[in-house]
């Protein structure tokens, strides 16, 4: 966020060193320049993981472009390994539904922490093991993210092992899951006041048709027609 920051301030001519851990910005003026606000990469991420969990998919996402200043723009080399393909028009992207699916990946999230919640879940519903790497921003965010995914991944029989590291190995129990029998009728999610436990549970609704969402408003901080939206 901080660079992204700094990205919007030299767009309108404002020059800034960082050196080390200090950002220095002298007296300026701004320049009066149009600038195009980017759609939120983050908030794709919900649509990514939906075309994911999908047989077969086309959709088409307004306002996203190659060329971003966000960090979790990386959400389209992600999900490649979850079966997404991400073609880039003028206007946006859209995404489709390729049969690609590795035995096992791992990634690195410690610059973009807020698609490591989508990324978890995705993974466990596809059952692909997954290393989620640089996690440690997740303890202190809306909730304990690593301890939410924890308890909820549970619900539907998946296994999120974490590590001194800050970093989450998704894997899978062998057998029969103790809530088997509840699997698609009667999961309910709880969302810990976090608005990307809820957007990143709400897409397994492709698959249990049934769930139910806990504190649905929690949304609104980010994504307020999110619901509407799905």
């Amino acid at each position: 966020y901080i660079m992204m920051t700094l990205k919007v301030l030299e767009h309108f001519g404002i020059k800034y060193k960082w050196e080390n851990n200090i950002i220095s910005i002298d007296h300026q003026e701004y320049q009066g320049w149009d600038y195009h606000i980017e759609a939120d990469w983050s908030s794709a991420s919900y649509w990514y993981e939906m075309v994911a969990l999908s047989d077969e998919a086309e959709l088409r996402i307004k306002g996203l472009r190659r060329k971003s200043i966000q960090g979790d723009s990386v959400v389209a080399d992600l999900y490649r390994f979850f079966g997404v393909n991400t073609e880039y028009q003028e206007d946006g992207i859209i995404l489709t539904k390729t049969n690609y699916r590795p035995d096992n990946f791992g990634f690195d999230f410690s610059d973009y922490p807020d698609i490591a919640q989508t990324a978890a879940v995705t993974a466990a519903a596809l059952k692909i093991p997954m290393q989620l790497n640089g996690l440690h921003t997740l303890r202190i965010k809306e909730t304990d993210r690593i301890h939410a995914l924890q308890n909820e991944l549970k619900k539907i029989g998946v296994n999120a092992n974490v590590s001194e590291e800050a970093s989450i190995e998704i894997n899978f129990t062998e057998g029969k899951a103790e809530n088997e029998n509840k699997i698609d009728s009667d999961i309910e999610f709880e969302t810990y006041s976090d608005h990307r436990m809820a957007m990143a549970f709400a897409p397994l609704a492709l698959i249990y048709p049934e769930i139910r969402i806990k504190d649905p408003s929690v949304i609104k901080k980010s994504y307020p027609d999110y619901w509407s939206d799905m």
